[in-house]
This record gives C-alpha cells, structure tokens and sequence, in this order.
C-alpha cells in the first residue's frame, strides 16, 4: 500500500472559472491582421496581453499534461516557467486561419490557429489556437490560448497511418501532417472552404495520395485494400459475415485479427511489446493505431472472439444517438456518407474489423488478461493472459486499459427469491421478443433504459413502464446535430473538428454548448411540457458537459421514445420509489405494485479502476486515480494522463474522445519508450 498517495478530489463542473466575453466585432475587422501581433508576443507572454479572466489550456505541449490555467497573472508566470525549460520558438500564424466568431449577438471574438515548435530536452512540434478580444479601449487581448502537441520530432506521426495498401506504392495518406495541415484545414473551413490536410513534409516517402496531391481527411482516392472507394470514402464489404470481415481475406488467422499473422510464416510471435492494449473497442483500436503510426510496438488483448464483438454482444438495438462522423477512427473516414447517420452495431463492428485490417492492427482475439505485475527494478509488466484456453507470459513497459464498462452495478431489492419473473441488467439483455404480450419494468431512463423500453414496445409487450429515480436531462438528437453538425460533417477533416472541439478550456466549450442547447429548449417547450404531463420528470435546461464529463452519462439523447412518452405508450413511474419484488413485479414507497414479467436494470457499471482492480491487485489499485470525473481545473481526472502508476494508463469516453485523446496517450507512451519522458508540470503559480 502507498501511504503517501492522495487520489485527486473530484470538482463540479459548475464551479470552474471562466465566462463568455461581452464583446462585438464589427464584420469588417481584418481578423488576420488583429492576430498577427500575437505571434511576437508569444515568444515573451506578459499579463497585458490578456485580459484579467484569460485562460490557457495547455495539452502536453509545455506542461507535459493536461493544464489549465486561469488569469493572466497565473499565466504569466506559468508561461514563463514553462517557457524557459522548453523554449517555444517560432510561432507562425496559420494563412487564412483567422476568422470572426460569433456565439449570440453580443459575444464574438477573433479565432485564429498556428504552429511552433519546442527546443527543450524533447524537441517537438506543436500547434495552438487564440481567442481574442477588444478592451473597453479597442486593445485587442487574448482570453483564450490553447496549446497542443503534435509531434515529437525526428519521430512518426501519430495522425498519419500507412494502410496496408499504400505501403508497396510509397503513398502517404497523409492526415494532418504537424498541423500546419490543421490550422490550413482551419482556414478553410471556417470560411466554408473544403481544404483538406497536406501530408507532413518529414512523413512521406512518395507522392501524397488524394486530390491535386492533397489526401481528403486521410483516406485516398481510388481503391483501399481491393475495396472500391467512392470519394475517398471506403464502402462496407458486401460479404461480410454478421456485420464482420474476418482476419485476412476474411478468415482470422490463430485468433490473431490483422494483415500480418503473427506466428505464421515461421516468424515467432513476441513475447515482448512497448505496449500492451486491453480492448478492441474504439478506445483500443484508436490507441492501437496511433502507436503503429510512431513505430511504437503494441498489442491489442481482447477476450472476444472477434473484432466489434465489444457492439455486437449488445443489445441488438443498440446504436450510437451521435451523428457517424463523431465516430470515425485515427488517420481515416472510417463512416463515409454510405453509411447510416446513426451507427447501428453491426456498422460499428464492421469498420472496426476493416480498420484492423487496413492497417494490419496486431490484435489477439479470445485472449483475457488475467494478471499484471509490476518490476519496480525493471520497470515492466509481466502479464499473464490465457489465449484460446492457453496460458502465455508476455512482458511490456506500458499497458493500456481500454477495457469499457463491462462489470454492472445495480440495486439489491429485498425479496428477490419471490419474483416469478425475469430480471437482466442491460449487459444480459439482448431483445425481448420472448415476453410479447407481458409486461415489461425498466429500472433507469437515461439512453440505455429509453431503448430498452422502445424494444419491448415494439416487441409488443402488454405494457411498458420505466421507473424515473430523479430529473433526467433530455437533449433531442435534432439540437445535438445542430451543434455537432457544425463541426463534425463530411467536409470538416475530423482532425480539425477534434482540435476545436476538445482542446478549448473545458468551461468554456461547456458555457457555449449550454447557451446554444438552452437556447434551442427555450423555443420549443411543447416538446418538454408533454413529457412533464406523463409523468416524466425532465431538466429540460441541462447541462451536457455535467453528464459527460461528471457523471459520464444519466442524460438521454432523444432519437424518438421521448414522443413515445408524451403519447402514454410507454408509461412513467416517478413518484415512488421501488421498496422490493412481490410475486408479480415490484412494491413502491407509495403502496402501489406494478406487475411485471420482465425487469431490465439499467443501472450503470462499476468505474474503472475498481474493474482492474484483480488484475493489477489492491495495492496498485489503490495508487490509481479515478477514471473519471474533473478536477478543479476542469481536466478529467485520470484517463489520457499518468494514472498514479507508472505504465498504466486508462483510455475510455466517448467514440470521439478515444479518438481524439488516443493519440495523447500515444504520445505519452513514446516519448517515455524513448527514454525521454513528457516532463510534468504540476505547480500552480500564485501570480503575485
């Protein structure tokens, strides 16, 4: 047990500093010439650059984590530390990148992207975005800097993948290149122009793939893998077999899902990785694929016995309530415009067994994790997994948990032993097409538990009833779409929609969401007056980041049930609670009974770090951060960062985010194989 340690307490989101400027910019400002001033001042930040409430969010490029930071005073001094161990150099503004933005009549302020590089200890290339303001005296100030890591440098790329097709021809598919191609994308999709990235000067080795030498969002024109391609978009196979292609040619060679089966060919198959990774869901694949960019060696674990198997073992409705382009994988379009707005399991499963594929992923099917120790001398794990019923030891320096949400939690009720029912959690529940003409209990409502309770009215169940413990947030797919759409569409390279979506201080991404989705509510309350007549109790002005980024769920995304509601097709119980079964369903706190024949608990799962708790043991465990939740400066609290172990990382969120944030964690994970960990910097200057 380490004594010392002292788990980071968990902040509400509500609470973090920050606000929206109070400002108008006329239309005819020269945006571009506001922002160029700010390169030079970079070099040396002083406090009057920025306005007194600035923010600064640094993701791994100075501090060598996630940081931010809040005043100009604090980030003055924070700069100038970070500054002179790291020395930031060249600062350039990205052409065109410099825009107007606007969020509501009296808000608006100059956006603008750039590059610059550090010359530290571990030379690398980075990127960052400006947000600035007039002062009341038409000075214009910075309110919001961010800071990302792109690249270390003489190293691979961790945007840039080299599918299996392209290797023999020297094409590059060439994503983001070092975001030159980022801020470049950023020019011209702010102002409506479909760039697309320039493949990285120092990462190609042939002619650039796609349009007029440019690659469109990774995928190049023409064919991929013998699969016909229509606008740089690979379609899904037509023969695939339950919504999976297998292994190579369709097989799966020795349970092992890639182009390059290990253990054939009379190559031996290792025994030793950089990097172990625990899941082939997106968390896992996305970390998978980063860390091949970069020459990093890795494994992917995954007890299932096939790839999207983490889908398909759902219930069979299940599909994603965010739209296909929140869902692609690093370094591709993995969900083109053929595919449906709303994955379904089967799509998933599908483009994630062509992702392993196309870049010949060393993933190891049927293989569970049994044990982890640690070698304080060595610095390495020592696995045990058992693969296809075999045991086998593998060593590596670090190991990623991309393992999901697999073991559920859910309410004991007394007198159980008397229900003559069914009663499943949602991780055993599949369809209820066996209880046509029952009646049906679901235990939740947040978007597991509405699809839940539209199968068994669909199935035809006699009657339906969700039972509501407190408000639930209920956000229409329609206001998501009009939010997220904006950024994640088929012209915007996902790489550039990830930056602008999640590299902003998380206060203040969260104020612009809950203004824009309030806003939306506002104008139709019809739509949360009806489910309030029906018994179900809505916050219908909620906060979305609160549910993401706190409680990791609890909200519904409405993609219909909600209408089913407010037509008392599928019936509410909010104003009791369950006490305990009967023979024929459940006893309230109100004295009433609701019969049922079938229960489905949709209660949630345990966290994490309590998950990996009996493979890495209690004394690790107990070292670890918590998975989830905020800190006080608005950062989660220990995926995509240094858990509290060392080499043990956790990866996990949303299909966006384990995109996106994978590629921190591979960051992470090379800079350390290469003996020159990220240096952290974890003091909070007073800036006095």
């Amino acid at each position: 047990m380490n004594p010392i340690f002292k788990r980071t307490p968990a902040a509400s989101i509500s609470t973090l500093p920050g606000s929206l400027p109070v400002a108008h910019v006329a239309d005819d400002v020269d945006a571009a010439a506001v922002a160029a001033p700010f390169m030079m001042r970079l070099e040396s930040l002083n406090a009057d650059d920025m306005t007194h409430d600035a923010l600064w969010r640094d993701s791994l490029a100075l501090t060598g984590t996630f940081r931010t930071f809040y005043s100009a005073a604090v980030i003055q001094a924070a700069w100038k530390d970070r500054a002179s161990r790291n020395h930031p150099v060249g600062f350039t503004l990205n052409p065109h990148s410099a825009r107007i933005a606007r969020h509501g009549p009296k808000t608006s302020w100059v956006e603008a992207s750039f590059v610059f590089e550090t010359q530290g200890p571990l030379p690398t290339k980075c990127s960052g975005f400006l947000s600035l303001v007039p002062d009341g005296k038409g000075v214009w100030k910075i309110w919001v800097l961010c800071t990302i890591l792109e690249q270390l440098k003489g190293y691979g790329n961790p945007d840039v993948l080299t599918p299996r097709a392209e290797v023999a021809t020297g094409t590059s598919n060439g994503v983001i290149g070092y975001v030159e191609s980022a801020a470049e994308m950023a020019n011209g999709a702010a102002n409506g122009v479909n760039r697309h990235p320039k493949p990285a000067a120092d990462t190609t080795s042939g002619p650039s793939s796609g349009v007029n030498g440019y690659a469109v969002n990774g995928t190049s024109h023409g064919t991929a893998n013998g699969v016909a391609s229509v606008n740089g978009h690979t379609k899904p196979a037509a023969d695939t077999t339950n919504g999976h292609s297998r292994g190579v040619n369709g097989h799966e060679v020795n349970g092992t899902s890639h182009g390059t089966a290990n253990g054939i060919n009379g190559h031996a198959e290792p025994k030793h990785f950089d990097c172990v990774v625990v899941g082939a869901g997106q968390a896992g694949l996305s970390t998978a694929g980063r860390l091949k960019a970069m020459g990093v060696s890795c494994v992917v674990l995954d007890r299932n016995s096939r790839v999207g198997d983490n889908w398909m073992l759902r219930y069979d409705s299940v599909k994603l309530h965010t739209v296909r382009q929140f869902a692609h994988l690093p370094g591709e379009t993995t969900f083109g415009p053929e595919w449906p707005m709303f994955l379904t399991k089967k799509d998933l499963a599908t483009g994630y067994q062509r992702y392993v594929d196309r870049f010949e992923l060393d993933v190891w099917l049927s293989t569970g994790l049994e044990i982890a120790n640690w070698s304080e001398e060595k610095k390495t794990w020592t696995l045990r997994v058992r693969r296809h019923g075999e045991k086998k030891i593998i060593t590596c320096r670090h190991i990623v948990f991309a393992v999901g949400q697999t073991s559920p939690t859910m309410p004991n009720y007394p007198n159980r032993e008397n229900f003559k029912g069914t009663i499943l959690h949602s991780v055993e529940y599949k369809n209820p097409s066996k209880w046509k003409g029952k009646a049906g209990i679901v235990i939740g409502t947040a978007n597991t538990a509405h699809d839940v309770a539209e199968d068994m009215l669909n199935a035809g169940l006699s009657s339906v009833t969700m039972v509501q413990r407190g408000r639930t947030y209920v956000l229409p797919v329609q206001f998501q779409s009009r939010v997220m759409g904006a950024l994640y569409n088929d012209h915007t390279p996902t790489e550039l929609a990830d930056r602008l979506a999640m590299s902003n201080p998380t206060n203040v991404t969260r104020l612009m969401a809950l203004n824009g989705l309030t806003n939306m509510a506002r104008q139709e309350p019809e739509r949360f007056d009806a489910l309030e007549r029906a018994g179900f109790k809505t916050d219908r002005f909620g906060d979305i980041y609160r549910h993401l980024y706190e409680r990791f769920g609890g909200h519904y995304m409405d993609v219909g049930a909600s209408a089913k509601i407010a037509q008392g097709l599928i019936k509410m119980k909010s104003d009791a609670t369950p006490i305990g079964y009967t023979s024929n369903g459940l006893e309230f706190s109100d004295g009433t009974e609701i019969p049922a024949d079938l229960i489905v608990f949709t209660t949630g799962f345990v966290n994490m770090r309590k998950e990996i708790a009996p493979i890495v043991g209690e004394e690790i465990a107990e070292q670890l951060e918590e998975f989830w939740g905020v800190d006080q400066e608005g950062e989660i609290l220990g995926a995509f960062k240094p858990s509290g172990h060392p080499g043990l990382w956790y990866m996990g969120g949303s299909v966006g985010q384990a995109r996106y944030m994978s590629r921190f964690v591979a960051l992470q994970v090379q800079a350390d194989v290469l003996g020159t960990p990220l240096e952290i910097y974890r003091a909070t200057p007073s800036g006095n």
